[in-house]
């Protein structure tokens, strides 16, 4: 195990502490609605760009200041129960997400309360999505949608350092490195969806360590951007693809733009692409700022 070095913002940042001590670090909000669906709860797993880089101002602005949460202009609008989570230690929930909640077991019996008497589904991307496999395997979610997950976090721990992923390095080979592997986790009841990008060398390279591919559904893009390996503006109409349309989806692998285009058409596609090309602009010089 790698010798951990002192000031590791993410987990010894004064702010970060005070947050992980006193906060629950989840948010649970109900919808209404003509067709929702009053039986069905959703969770929404936060991934590691909750805030970046890791500052103190990136922190203090999202977390201290905004309270973010991914996926709240996202979510799922069918369901009647939301429950959003972060890891603000961004480490994949390895230390659950509070000092209430500090350890998977523990988040886990969390979420079990929250979620009885519901069907459950799970969304996430990334560090997101690794956790929505696992917490929605062990909650024996229906569904679970996972936008290029990571799956097997001994291939972070071979190839990154104790700086950028402390508690990885803290945990390897304990017996809390089973968590490391989602093969584990992988149950008959729960439909798996993952979303990958096909040319994304990382991505690519998850899935490859990823032994239960067959109990799975991967539905590629023609694209090596991490994280939604589709437009965002297309998310919803994704979520609400039924398994047979995504059975189809995962026929055929499409680049991101013509998989706009066969939903909205050039001319919205083009509208949607331009503003998004905007506001990754703007996210720069934000993140830009934010470094000081």
């Amino acid at each position: 195990m790698e010798t951990i070095k002192d000031s590791i913002f993410q987990i010894d940042d004064s702010k970060v502490k005070e947050t992980y001590a006193n906060h629950d670090n989840y948010k649970v909000k109900f919808h209404e609605g003509e067709n929702v669906q009053k039986d069905l709860c959703v969770l929404y797993f936060c991934s590691n760009e909750l805030y970046y880089p890791n500052t103190s101002k990136a922190f203090e602005t999202s977390i201290l200041i905004k309270d973010k949460f991914e996926w709240q202009r996202n979510f799922l609008r069918i369901a009647h129960k939301h429950i959003f989570i972060r890891d603000i230690q961004k480490q994949w929930y390895i230390e659950g997400i509070s000092k209430t909640n500090n350890t998977p077991e523990k988040l886990f019996k969390l979420l079990q309360e929250l979620t009885k008497g519901f069907r459950v589904y799970a969304i996430g991307s990334s560090a997101g999505g690794f956790a929505a496999m696992q917490y929605g395997s062990l909650l024996k979610a229906e569904k679970v949608y996972a936008f290029n997950a990571q799956l097997n976090l001994n291939l972070i721990v071979k190839t990154t350092n104790a700086i950028t992923n402390p508690l990885l390095f803290k945990y390897d080979n304990t017996e809390r490195s089973k968590y490391f592997y989602i093969d584990n986790f992988i149950v008959p009841e729960t439909d798996y969806f993952y979303f990958q990008s096909s040319k994304s060398p990382f991505d690519v390279s998850q899935y490859g360590g990823f032994n239960k591919k067959n109990e799975i559904l991967r539905i590629p893009f023609k694209t090596s951007n991490h994280g939604f390996p589709f437009l965002r503006y297309n998310l919803i109409h994704v979520l609400n693809l039924d398994k047979k349309e995504l059975i189809k989806l995962s026929k055929k692998e499409y680049h991101p733009f013509l998989f706009s285009v066969s939903i909205d058409g050039w001319f919205k596609t083009i509208k949607n692409v331009s503003s998004a090309v905007i506001n990754k602009l703007k996210k720069k010089m934000i993140e830009k700022k934010a470094r000081g």
